[in-house]
């Protein structure tokens, strides 16, 4: 009976799984690995653009010299996507840089300052209220105290 088996559409498909199933296999996993290092570099570029507008905002760039040097030296042509970087670097990681800086400065050990950021949701609340990145350090730590 097994040799029935074997030539008929069941046999087939084995023997099709046999031939090219090895072959498809890895070309799944080639593509998945693609996709997750196309997926990881996408994310380091963010990441990047978000620590340059970050630099940006410390040399005292306004919104719309950011703008041109992310459509100069970094190729960003969308405003939306400028704006995301912005929002996320500028408005976002730098003030709260300088507000570990500053805590750092007042004595806070490492492991305070992150409690801090988390116990006032300080990223979410920059990333909301853009306002708060034009408050000076002592201020914004005030401000979050205020309220929490």
């Amino acid at each position: 009976m097994m040799p029935e088996r074997e030539n008929g559409k069941m046999g087939k498909i084995v023997k099709w799984v046999k031939d090219n199933g090895l072959a498809f296999a890895r070309e799944m996993a080639g593509r998945h690995d693609d996709d997750m290092s196309n997926e990881g570099a996408s994310r380091q570029f963010r990441r990047d653009m978000e620590r340059a507008t970050a630099a940006f905002a410390e040399l005292g760039a306004d919104k719309q010299k950011m703008y041109e040097l992310l459509r100069k030296w970094f190729g960003v042509d969308s405003m939306e996507e400028a704006d995301s970087y912005i929002r996320d670097g500028a408005q976002s990681e730098y003030p709260m840089t300088l507000l570990e800086e500053y805590l750092k400065h007042e004595g806070h050990e490492t492991i305070d300052i992150i409690r801090f950021k988390k116990d006032h949701n300080v990223a979410e609340r920059l990333r909301r209220d853009p306002s708060l990145s034009s408050l000076t350090p002592e201020q914004l730590k005030q401000r979050m105290e205020q309220n929490k």
